[in-house]
């Protein structure tokens, strides 16, 4: 009994640890699955504003779903005993058991892994994992046959407890260009290289952390979601290439967290009086630089319910400056402060945007949830007919029957009005290397999304899913007193309908295979400008799809 209860103790503990470690990317969703999961039975608490999660975090949280094991369904508790076994191969909580994986223990600590594939160290200093990243999606779209396959490899290491780094490394082939800046779709974008054969492009990410109990901070390079969604993230999201941050979580009493990054953007607009040409008679263009600011406080008003607000701004034309440096102000006084000149000079100011974010799981089996995003706000807008102020807004409510185990429903409507994300300054646009940061059909547009999930047995995961989505003119923005006049949808542009069903199998930790099959409809008058030759129209698709290593 003694020793249960300092077990118990000593989980606890480790429980309370912030969101520390190195971040798993939110591609990896089958973790991200889980915790949800966990989280719709009552089992743990999870703010879902702020993805990715790390490392030490998503093992902390096993930890205490191991403490209510006994909660769970067969099926949960071998995805749980999957989990806890990889997470544990980097942690330096508790020790990995010995006989895991196809391979034994070679010699001391070294571990090399069919399952997961990859090779492992640890001792009681340092943990390391080095893993292989491949895939593969093949997909016959009516009587044409396109790709993407992608390469590399990935690091995560811990020092101690205090220090910790990653590294990830991976090349991507489009036979055919699905990722342009132009085209809607859910596609991480990529920077295709010129003169190669379909469309190749590159994605590193990696940094270093230094965390302790109650928070972290890092330099970073790599993707963050801020918004709870399921289907495209409309305050921070991952459509953009990854970028350079310095970031800093805070988590002090269990009740209240805080995050805040810096990043540094790409502008992908020329700086003309700082381009040159070399000796040999080349130009060479340098761009005007770029950077973002943002922090989101979370606090629980009571438990299982997370109200978060923040705030944001994109400047530009300067060196970093140390006012968008301190993490727990609201930047817009700050822009008003630094590029008010009383009449002199014109458009010298950064662009600034509020978020709100509500996230509730009090009612066991269900999760409501909604994010708002503003661009711009002025009251005396609100109540005069015809005006309208620029916000995003997303709602949506998930699941998870206990009739039938495993199966859970998702239905989430997104609604972004004219002009959001753009700024009449074209170098303060929420967007980096020509990809909006935000949702992924940027403005001017709403989205239905409905999924049904089911999940009979540990590794099997069976998907339906439904989106239909409509788009409308994008107007010219060259200053906000004409914008603000702009309706909603007013002449539909662009119609996107798409049913998918597939099934996703884990054969391995790590590694999985996938079928699908998906109808696609897309079509209006700006139907080049936004979707890929290859699914213009109406378009019957089958997917196969291999991958390997933490995504």
């Amino acid at each position: 009994m003694k020793n249960t209860l300092l077990i118990a103790l000593y989980f606890l503990l480790v429980s309370q640890l912030s969101g520390q470690g190195n971040p798993i990317h939110v591609s990896t969703s089958d973790i991200y699955d889980f915790l949800d999961e966990m989280a719709l039975n009552k089992v743990i608490s999870l703010n879902t504003a702020i993805q990715p999660y790390a490392d030490q975090y998503i093992f902390s949280c096993l930890q205490q779903v191991k403490m209510k094991e006994d909660a769970l369904d067969l099926r949960q508790k071998n995805a749980l005993d999957r989990f806890y076994q990889y997470y544990a191969l980097t942690s330096s909580a508790i020790k990995p058991d010995k006989d895991s994986g196809l391979w034994k223990r070679t010699f001391r600590t070294y571990k090399p892994s069919l399952n997961p594939p990859g090779i492992f160290y640890q001792d009681s200093a340092f943990q390391l994992a080095v893993e292989p990243i491949w895939g593969m999606d093949m997909m016959q779209v009516g009587e044409k046959t396109t790709y993407h396959v992608w390469g590399g490899a990935s690091l995560r290491a811990h020092f101690g407890k205090n220090l910790s780094a990653y590294a990830s490394l991976r090349d991507n082939t489009d036979k055919d260009y699905l990722a342009r800046k132009s085209y809607l779709n859910l596609r991480t974008g990529g920077n295709y290289k010129n003169g190669t054969f379909g469309g190749e492009y590159s994605e590193m990410r990696g940094g270093l952390n230094y965390h302790w109990k109650n928070g972290s901070i890092g330099l970073i390079k790599d993707h963050v979601n801020w918004g709870t969604n399921y289907h495209g993230a409309n305050i921070i999201s991952n459509k953009a290439p990854s970028f350079a941050q310095i970031t800093l979580q805070l988590k002090p009493v269990s009740w209240f967290e805080f995050n805040y990054l810096h990043g540094w953007l790409v502008s992908n607009m020329v700086d003309s009086s700082r381009t040159y040409f070399t000796p040999n008679g080349n130009q060479r263009d340098i761009m005007r630089p770029k950077y973002i600011a943002a922090n989101m406080y979370t606090i629980q008003p009571v438990k299982d319910i997370y109200f978060s607000f923040g705030n944001s701004v994109i400047y530009s034309d300067m060196n970093p400056h140390p006012g968008y440096l301190i993490p727990f102000i609201f930047y817009k006084s700050v822009d008003h402060w630094l590029n008010s000149t009383d009449g002199v000079g014109r458009n010298i100011g950064q662009n600034s945007q509020m978020f709100l974010n509500l996230s509730v799981f009090k009612l066991k089996y269900f999760h409501l949830y909604g994010s708002l995003f503003i661009d711009e706000l002025k009251v005396m807008r609100i109540v005069e007919p015809g005006k309208h102020n620029f916000w995003s807004f997303k709602a949506g409510l998930k699941h998870q029957t206990p009739l039938i185990p495993g199966l859970s429903v998702i239905t989430e409507y997104t609604r972004t009005r004219p002009h959001v994300y753009q700024h009449y300054i074209q170098t303060t646009n929420f967007e980096s290397n020509g990809f909006n940061m935000g949702h992924y059909l940027r403005d001017n547009a709403e989205e239905w999304f409905v999924g049904i999930h089911y999940k009979p047995v540990n590794r099997l995961h069976l998907h339906m899913e439904y989106t239909y989505a409509r788009k409308g003119e994008e107007y010219g923005y060259d200053d906000g007193s004409e914008a603000i006049n702009d309706p909603f949808l007013k002449e539909l542009r662009w119609t996107y309908q798409n049913l998918g069903v597939a099934v996703h199998y884990e054969i391995l930790q790590n590694a999985s295979v996938r079928l699908g099959y998906e109808f696609q409809h897309h079509e209006g008058a700006d139907v080049e400008t936004y979707t890929p030759e290859l699914y213009r129209g109406k378009t019957h698709g089958f997917i196969f799809g291999l991958r390997t290593g933490i995504q």
